[in-house]
């Protein structure tokens, strides 16, 4: 039987399927990779310090103008509490006894003025007890004014009634008078009473006007009596308020000079906790040294550290405390993959402890990582305060091909929601 050899030909060469079927798979372990997990992360600068603010660094000032006598430490030595680091030297000698006289006599003139004090109180409350009892006077005797003009009216009512009888009375008589029935005698002695209740009645008359005037300048009397007691009150609460201002100036004198008494006799500066001398910056007894100047910089010793981690704001919103962080310390040999920690060599962990609220670096914020007990840094001895690192924060795992469709879309990383029962 006759074979075609012409569709032998139109086979597919052994290489170039094979080159298909190894397209094919990798095809398939790309699309296989794109599903993997990735750990997303936010990567960052730090600087290790120390957790205490106390327990920073800073710079020894002097505390008066004049020379160095005496240093008694050298750079890089360490130093306890307590021990002295230098001893200064003040220009006038008799500084100390001046500052002394001069206390004496801030002491002395706060003393006095607080006996002034003392004394404007008790005499303002002796004024008030004083005033007090006057307005009382003053109420009593315009009550019993008072008392005396309603009895003078009611005086003066009776009295009115009592003189139209009386002058009814002498009108009848002298009609009786005039018929012959009543004597010459008995009329004049009628005339006679009914002029004595008439002047009765004018005498009362004035007596209630009287009263009313007495009255009315008691009451003014009282009125001119409270404005002068009022001025006196005021002029006393013055004179108080007035003491009080001096009092506290004198004070604040007394603290100032107190001040540069305990610098003067701070020549003397001692190490307020154990450390390092890392700078000296003044050590020539012949310069001369203002208040201010920087005399060394010291390092106390570090109990717990922490890494100042540098945010940029565009994370800033992604950031949450308790969020786990992976670190690379300058200096030690690190193999690290950020999307997966678990491949890694050389790196530690740590943990997110606080974040700044607000931003005093234009376009950056700054947190707080501490060291994860369960996976401790390196000792103090070799991992130094002041060790740059770099930082990568742990946010949501997600897939490759999430990750790479948000960084061809520029996404930003999702957000972590820890509760607060994980922290």
């Amino acid at each position: 039987m006759y074979k075609y050899k012409a569709l032998e030909k139109t086979k597919l060469n052994f290489f170039v399927r094979r080159y298909i079927f190894i397209t094919l798979a990798i095809i398939i372990v790309i699309i296989g990779i794109l599903w993997l997990p990735w750990q997303q992360t936010i990567k960052g600068v730090g600087t290790l310090t120390a957790l205490n603010p106390n327990e920073r660094n800073y710079k020894i000032a002097s505390t008066l103008d004049g020379f160095m006598e005496a240093i008694y430490v050298k750079e890089n030595q360490f130093v306890k509490k307590g021990d002295k680091l230098f001893t200064l030297r003040d220009l006038d000698e008799n500084y100390q006894y001046k500052l002394l006289n001069i206390e004496q006599e801030y002491s002395n003139r706060l003393r006095n003025e607080e006996n002034r004090h003392v004394n404007l109180n008790d005499n303002l409350n002796q004024e008030k007890k004083n005033i007090k009892i006057k307005q009382e006077v003053y109420d009593t005797k315009i009550t019993q004014l008072k008392n005396k003009l309603k009895a003078l009216k009611q005086q003066r009512t009776a009295l009115n009634n009592q003189f139209k009888i009386e002058e009814i009375q002498l009108h009848r008589v002298e009609r009786l008078f005039y018929e012959g029935i009543e004597s010459k005698r008995s009329l004049e002695l009628k005339k006679f009473n009914t002029l004595q209740i008439k002047a009765k009645v004018e005498k009362v008359v004035v007596d209630i006007q009287n009263i009313y005037n007495d009255l009315i300048i008691t009451r003014k009397e009282k009125a001119h009596f409270i404005n002068n007691s009022e001025l006196t009150l005021n002029n006393l609460k013055n004179k108080i308020l007035t003491t009080e201002n001096s009092i506290n100036k004198l004070k604040q004198d007394t603290d100032k000079n107190s001040i540069r008494i305990s610098r003067y006799r701070s020549r003397d500066t001692v190490a307020k906790s154990d450390g390092y001398v890392m700078r000296i910056y003044q050590s020539d007894s012949n310069r001369l040294i203002k208040r201010g100047d920087e005399i060394l910089y010291f390092a106390p010793k570090v109990s717990e550290r922490t890494i100042l981690l540098k945010i940029p704001i565009f994370n800033m919103p992604l950031m949450k405390e308790g969020l786990r962080v992976r670190i690379m310390f300058y200096g030690w040999p690190t193999f690290h993959i950020s999307g997966w920690p678990e491949i890694s060599h050389g790196t530690y962990e740590g943990v997110v402890k606080s974040i700044e609220h607000t931003s005093h670096i234009k376009g950056f914020y700054y947190a707080l990582v501490v060291e994860d007990p369960t996976q401790p840094w390196p000792d103090k001895k070799f991992l130094r305060i002041g060790t740059e690192s770099t930082l990568w924060v742990r946010l949501e795992k997600v897939t490759i091909g999430y990750e790479l469709w948000r960084l061809f879309a520029a996404q930003p990383p999702k957000m972590n929601h820890i509760y607060e029962e994980e922290l």
